[in-house]
């Protein structure tokens, strides 16, 4: 499976339907521009689905925290990202890189990862940090 397979997967097993097709079909359209709108919508989103979507506790925010919480979750060590940051969107990194360079970082993003489906959502906000997995 591919990085963005992966990702759209992820979109459609935990968003709620309106906004897994919608975003679902931005991003699989190829485009940058309509990819740049699913990165944006990231900044607030608040569409997800409550069975799936698990707030991660203040205490378990900092970078290595989270990174030991998914593992024990099941993560591997690498991800996919998909980010309002266009140095960090669309790569595959170490789950520890990635968790560096963006919790704290007001971008909007979502951390993809392995085995799929599986993910981090983390919102502008600080604080807003959401576990995704079923």
């Amino acid at each position: 499976m591919s990085d963005l397979e992966s990702a759209l997967e992820c979109l459609r097993s935990f968003a709620t339907p309106p906004y897994a097709e919608r975003l679902g079909g931005l991003l699989q359209a190829g485009k940058r521009t309509t990819r740049r709108k699913v990165v944006d919508a990231l900044a607030h989103f608040s569409g997800w689905r409550e069975e799936c979507a698990h707030r991660v506790p203040s205490s378990l925010q900092s970078p290595a925290a989270l990174e030991e919480y998914a593992t024990k979750h099941g993560a591997q060590s690498t991800c996919y990202v998909l980010s309002e940051d266009p140095d960090l969107d669309d790569r595959r990194l170490a789950l520890k890189e990635a968790l560096d360079q963006l919790v704290g970082s007001g971008m909007g993003s979502l951390v993809v990862l392995s085995p799929a489906p599986m993910a981090l959502y983390l919102g502008e906000e600080q604080g807003d940090v959401t576990f995704l997995k079923w």
